[in-house]
């Protein structure tokens, strides 16, 4: 295994980790707000952790697509990616937003990146889930409404689908074998 492809796993495995401790932390946060009035601390954590699991997903997607392997539809795929991850980083809170763009990108990654089509798949499925989740849950009012008027149960519900899903995602993609003659994961 080259450095380049055990770089990559561990971007994938470090990505994992970050989806699952933000999954957690934001579990606490909306389930509970024990925080304090807004949960600010929590908060801050929960974003910096949302925004290093998209930043290794990508990096990860990057080792799986060398440049000199990337198809324009792996080309794309990367740039809804990283709008993704633009939108991640300004408006975190907006779960259908950034989860939607993730699965378009990671669609397109399974299109163009046969060999890791489970794994993105994965992924575009939960984002998707949790997408439908907020959506389906917002518009049949389950729970309280917030000060806001929204409903932190249909979030936390999508966030968690979202984020689990995208850890699994990336776990999975971090157990691929590669290729010692090209750098690029076995076929699933």
């Amino acid at each position: 295994m080259t450095d380049f492809s055990e770089r990559t796993r561990v971007f994938a495995q470090i990505a994992a980790v970050a989806w699952v401790i933000s999954s957690v932390i934001w579990s606490v946060v909306a389930g509970f707000n024990r925080f304090g009035e807004d949960g600010n601390v929590m908060n801050l954590i929960g974003w910096v952790v949302l925004v290093a699991a998209g930043v290794f997903t990508l990096l990860a997607m990057l080792g799986v697509a060398p440049a000199h392997h990337r198809s324009p539809v792996v080309k794309a795929g990367i740039a809804v990616y990283a709008l993704g991850l633009a939108a991640t980083v300004v408006v975190f809170w907006a779960v259908p937003l950034w989860a939607a763009l993730y699965s378009i990108a990671k669609v397109l990654f399974a299109i163009g990146l046969p060999q890791v089509r489970r794994a993105t798949l994965i992924v575009a499925g939960a984002m998707a889930a949790g997408v439908a989740a907020f959506v389906v849950l917002t518009a049949l009012r389950v729970g309280t409404p917030d000060s806001y008027g929204d409903y932190p149960i249909a979030w936390a519900i999508s966030y968690f689908l979202a984020t689990m899903g995208a850890a699994f995602g990336s776990f999975v993609l971090s157990r691929r074998v590669t290729s010692s003659q090209d750098n690029i994961p076995a076929a699933v």
